[in-house]
C-alpha cells in the first residue's frame, strides 16, 4: 500500500517513520549491549553506518496525485531493489530505525 503525506499537515509526516523496517536490517554491533552500556551515540553511529552500507541510491520524488501530496517510500521499497529514496524518504527510514532500537529521534521540517 501507496504511503502518501499531505504536505500542509507538516506534524504528520511523523506518523511515516515506523519500525517495520527492523525486519530488514540487521545491525553488525548488539543495541541490546550498547544500550545496556549507556553508548547511546555508539548506537546512533551504528545505526547510521549500517544504513549507509546498504548502499541506498537517492531518487527524484516519486509522482503523487497532485502537488498537495507527496508520495512516500516505505522501508521495505527503500531497503530491497532498487534500493533508493529521496531525502524526506531517507529521514523517516533512519527516524523508524532509531525508534526501533528503542532511540527517540527528532524531525525537523
Amino acid at each position: 500500500m501507496a504511503w502518501e503525506w499531505v504536505k500542509a499537515n507538516e506534524m504528520d509526516v511523523a506518523r511515516f517513520a515506523t519500525d517495520e523496517a527492523l525486519q530488514l536490517f540487521q545491525l553488525d554491533e548488539s543495541s541490546f549491549d550498547l544500550k545496556r552500556q549507556g553508548e547511546f551515540e555508539m548506537l546512533l553511529k551504528a545505526i547510521y553506518e549500517t544504513l549507509v552500507g546498504q548502499e541506498i541510491q537517492y531518487d527524484l520524488e516519486l509522482e503523487s496525485t497532485s502537488d498537495l501530496k507527496q508520495r512516500v517510500r516505505t522501508p521495505v521499497e527503500i531497503l530491497q531493489q532498487p534500493k533508493q529514496g529521496t531525502c524526506l524518504d531517507l529521514a523517516l527510514l533512519f527516524c523508524g530505525l532509531c525508534l526501533g532500537y528503542g532511540l527517540l529521534p527528532k524531525l525537523d521540517m
